[in-house]
């Protein structure tokens, strides 16, 4: 049965969320919207009129409205009752993902390993990786009760998801199981209209595509493509400059500006004779050096455009380069003098720990050396890299990458440093 308050409390709880909230009459009757609305949220306890008068104890210096036994009480009955309800969701979905487990009928024995992962051109491959990201989320489920367990659970991304994308992100998660578990192939459409089953229910997750295809492909280290989203699925392109050949024919000659996409990186495996890798954030960089002179032949560079993210489908090729190129001496890494540059720069310098083998470099243009034609003390180690950018975002010192852009004189400097 509905409180029959229920209404004049909601109302009241707009302006009075916390007990700690304090308002002037002017504030409450604005709220209210009326005086008698006012005295009936008074009458209701729902509000509490406190009057403060001066140390004669006669003189009225101020009154004050604040939250209610009533609307306090109400608040209380209304937080248990979310919890009640986002803790059985927790269950129900990890009975959910159990059931569509063991429809999918593949071992699930082996985990997604925290790097990237090796190529396969067998579906099932990544679908038993998919079966065992399945089971660790319906484990974690079954033991959640709280909505920052969940959360947890679920590693929703990096920002700060509203609760309301949260829930419909484990909704997502069940909803994408359920319909791998039964069908090889499927629309992005198919994945709510099925498991919401109402009108309307092919665009219920619409609003958060991007954001919840970008969390999945991060947690699972691969495109949701490999499991089965067809049509509306999004092909990532990968941009290149040098020679690099693939496993099962592929050639990419030196020389010439190249794309590749993510499907075909975790498809096969890539190598180079280049002796030195260039990852670079920004496509212009990446085109300025293979249009500039003879420079990737001469400098043998075979140069990464990380299109402003390091991407699962990156970090595969880059893993790919890295630990199957034998003749590669060292790697450079050059991006955005920005936040979000020195983010990316952090993300690399995780995959290149693994070859330590290898010599990496981390470039910081300066303008003061460009007058004078001396580049070298832009090339710096993580340590020197990592201690310069915290200054220079500190004094807001921030710059792309063409404005710094520089030529073969420039970029040979840094090669030899």
């Amino acid at each position: 049965m509905d409180d029959p308050l229920s209404g004049l409390l909601e109302q009241a709880a707009k302006l009075f969320y916390s007990p700690g909230v304090r308002k002037n009459r002017h504030e409450a009757l604005g709220a209210a919207g009326t005086e008698s609305a006012l005295q009936a949220w008074i009458a209701q306890g729902a509000v509490l009129r406190r009057v403060l008068y001066d140390s004669d104890g006669r003189t009225e210096t101020r009154t004050e409205y604040m939250m209610g036994y009533e609307l306090y009480s109400y608040l209380q009955r209304q937080k248990r009752s979310r919890e009640t309800k986002i803790e059985a969701r927790s269950v129900e979905w990890s009975s959910r993902l159990q059931t569509a487990l063991a429809a999918l009928g593949l071992p699930i024995d082996t985990k997604p390993s925290a790097g990237p992962i090796a190529a396969s051109d067998d579906p099932r491959y990544y679908r038993v990786l998919f079966g065992a990201f399945v089971k660790d989320v319906s484990e974690g489920l079954r033991k959640s009760a709280t909505l920052h367990d969940i959360t947890q659970v679920l590693q929703c991304g990096s920002e700060q998801w509203t609760d309301k994308k949260v829930m419909q992100y484990g909704d997502f998660i069940v909803a994408l199981t359920e319909i791998t578990a039964i069908q090889d192939q499927f629309d992005w459409k198919e994945i709510g209209a099925r498991y919401y089953r109402e009108i309307g229910g092919s665009k219920r997750f619409d609003a958060y595509k991007t954001a919840f295809t970008d969390a999945l492909e991060e947690r699972l280290g691969f495109p949701l493509q490999l499991i089965g989203l067809s049509s509306q699925g999004t092909i990532t392109p990968i941009y290149f400059a040098g020679e690099l050949t693939g496993i099962g024919g592929f050639q990419y000659p030196q020389g010439f500006l190249h794309a590749t996409t993510d499907l075909t990186v975790f498809r096969t495996q890539f190598s180079t004779n280049c002796h030195h890798l260039w990852l670079v954030e920004n496509r212009a960089v990446l085109t300025r050096m293979a249009t500039e002179g003879d420079f990737l032949q001469s400098a043998h560079s075979l140069v990464i455009g990380l299109d402003g993210q390091l991407r699962s489908s990156h970090r595969k090729l880059i893993a790919d380069v890295l630990g199957r190129s034998t003749q590669l001496k060292q790697i450079l890494v050059w991006c955005d003098a920005d936040q979000a540059g020195f983010i990316i720069a952090g993300h690399a310098r995780v995959l290149l720990d693994a070859v330590p083998e290898i010599k990496a470099k981390w470039i910081l243009p300066e303008s003061d050396f460009a007058q004078w034609g001396f580049f070298k003390n832009e090339v710096h180690t993580w340590s020197s890299y990592e201690a310069r950018m915290i200054s220079r975002l500190k004094m807001k010192a921030v710059g792309e990458q063409e404005a710094e852009m520089g030529g073969m004189e420039r970029w040979i400097q840094w090669l030899e440093a």
